[in-house]
């Protein structure tokens, strides 16, 4: 098992930092589609791997399955795209320490993808596992399609969710904040932060409408002690509000965006 609370992503090799950029294994849970993890082997990376902290499987309560999406390449601009290589094949564990419990694939058709991005979901059902230890992701490259300038595989952001599961009842705990949001209730909102109430409220209301809402519904849960909530929807990304269990209780941390803005060169 590589991966830890303190190491939540790790990969079995990495391409030396350049001038221009990293490109650790931290970059595919960074929130950005601009960074990548590129393997650092010669060839195109058949093999090789990255692996992402997933929790404590005894808090994750419920868990039926782990879902999320996929986005090959490096995807810091069309050019740097078409220039590095991307995954056509790659497998996925879903593991319990060493034991694996869940496993899929999920392709690429470089055919009939834009030539700047390629996506992919997957859903990998979890039926029967260990009551205790580490859950983790695994997700190795199979095949991959050559870049016009470099042979380097690229994987720029894997989304995951962990969406049946309900750590530390997180579900329960969070009612009565979407309540306060929902009732502009700024006494109520400043019992799970110590960000300005004020602010947290302007970052569930809707600029074209006005109104302010929060809702559970479709909240993503990332590991056993940190979920995310939607808070607003944006021309260049999507905006959520960041809670994290501190072994008492679920609070509010920060707000985090989710998307990219193209670069004009490599």
């Amino acid at each position: 098992m590589p991966v830890s609370r303190l190491r939540p992503a790790v990969a079995s090799s990495e391409l030396p930092r350049s001038n221009a950029a990293t490109y650790a294994a931290a970059n595919v849970i960074d929130g950005s589609q601009s960074t990548a993890w590129v393997e650092g082997v010669p060839g195109l990376g058949a093999g090789q791997w990255i692996a992402i902290y997933l929790g404590d499987v005894a808090q994750l309560r419920g868990l039926k399955q782990v879902s999320g999406i996929i986005y090959g390449g490096y995807e810091k601009s069309a050019l740097t795209f078409q220039n590095n290589s991307r995954p056509s094949l790659l497998n996925l564990e879903v593991l319990v320490d060493s034991q694996p419990i869940g496993v899929a694939s999920v392709s690429f058709d470089d055919a009939i993808v834009l030539e700047s991005e390629i996506a992919a979901e997957f859903g990998i059902p979890v039926t029967s596992y260990p009551a205790q230890g580490t859950l983790w992701l695994r997700t190795t490259i199979a095949r991959a399609q050559a870049g016009k300038k470099w042979e380097d595989t690229g994987i720029s952001e894997i989304r995951y969710n962990l969406a049946s599961s309900n750590p530390h009842g997180v579900r329960e705990a969070l009612m009565p904040f979407a309540r306060a949001v929902n009732a502009k209730s700024p006494t109520e909102v400043s019992a799970f932060t110590t960000i300005p109430p004020q602010r947290v409220l302007n970052a569930f209301t809707n600029e074209d409408s006005g109104e302010t809402r929060c809702g559970l519904e479709e909240m993503r849960v990332i590991t056993d002690a940190v979920v995310e909530v939607p808070a607003r929807y944006g021309e260049n990304g999507n905006y959520f509000a960041r809670f994290v269990y501190d072994g008492f209780r679920w609070r509010l941390k920060d707000f985090s965006r989710w998307g990219f803005e193209w670069a004009e060169t490599e």
